[in-house]
């Protein structure tokens, strides 16, 4: 089914390249990827960055888009630095980072764009501190941050269960 879905978008794309809706539809489903084939999961995220970041290039005021963009990247990260390239993950959980750290300013009422960046954070915290022993005081920093996040969301959401800090 998914596959059937994939086609129509690209046939959709491919009769009507210039459709913005078309290739935001696209990269939802792209993003999505309901595939077990973690090789093809990474070139679904990775087509889906392409597509997103060249619709923002004409809508760069989109939060919408700017977060879908920001998950995609966090989301590849993680692929990518499970299958070993721990250099290219960290590039990608960077330019995560950055989206949703500027997400987080310019919509300070979205919970879910701090948790994005605390998520990312946590990531490079990980790979820091399992990277070589140079990078030490780095991934510490990056966990602190994290826990900083996490914390002041549990602190500004109580009632709500994501947010819960353990």
């Amino acid at each position: 089914l998914f596959q059937l879905a994939l086609n129509i978008r690209q046939a959709d794309l491919k009769e009507y390249p210039a459709n913005a809706h078309f290739r935001d539809e696209l990269a939802k489903l792209l993003a999505t990827g309901y595939v077990n084939d973690r090789e093809r999961k990474v070139d679904y995220l990775r087509q889906a960055e392409d597509l997103l970041q060249e619709l923002l290039e004409k809508s760069s005021e989109s939060q919408e888009l700017r977060a879908r963009l920001a998950s995609t990247r966090l989301d590849l990260g993680t692929l990518i630095a499970e299958r070993g390239d721990h250099d290219e993950a960290e590039k990608l959980w960077l330019r995560a980072m950055i989206a949703y750290s500027q997400l987080a300013s310019d919509f300070p009422d979205v919970p879910s764009y701090v948790s994005g960046k605390a998520s990312v954070l946590a990531n490079l915290a990980e790979l820091s501190l399992n990277m070589d022993a140079d990078r030490r005081e780095e991934g510490v920093r990056y966990s602190d941050q994290a826990i900083q996040h996490r914390a002041q969301l549990a602190e500004r959401y109580p009632n709500t269960h994501e947010f819960k800090f353990k």
